[in-house]
């Protein structure tokens, strides 16, 4: 008997937990049969018209850009009425980013306030 995850979960990939779910779909934490490595996998139904070239249009961009801070892809699947964007698997959320920026932010002030005091008495001598 399968179960739900296993029936969205591309072929050659394991395991699936549920990462985040949102409007246009679930992302799973899966892992890759033959190599053991965990990826992340963006699940989006293929539901209306345009759904296909929306997902192409993600895809693409996906393989155009390159950047450190920019999660890679590693495949896409077509699997019917789901579409499967595999990619690497980021070691924090969004969630975990903004905190820390929140947190940084606050921070700003406090640090500016210590070293102000500090220029000020150097550009004295």
């Amino acid at each position: 008997m399968t179960s739900k995850l296993d029936d969205i979960t591309p072929p050659g990939y394991s395991k699936p937990k549920i990462i985040s779910e949102g409007a246009f779909g679930q992302v799973l934490k899966v892992k890759h049969e033959r190599s053991g490595v965990e990826y992340a996998v963006k699940v989006l139904p293929m539901l209306k018209e345009g759904d296909k070239e929306r997902v192409s249009r993600e895809v693409e961009m996906l393989t155009r850009y390159a950047h450190a801070r920019i999660v890679h892809l590693h495949e896409s699947i077509d699997m019917g009425r789901h579409q499967a964007i595999v990619m690497e698997l980021g070691a924090r959320s969004l969630k975990d980013l903004i905190l820390e920026y929140e947190k940084r932010k606050e921070l700003i002030p406090l640090l500016l306030s210590l070293r102000l005091p500090v220029l000020g008495s150097c550009n004295k001598e």
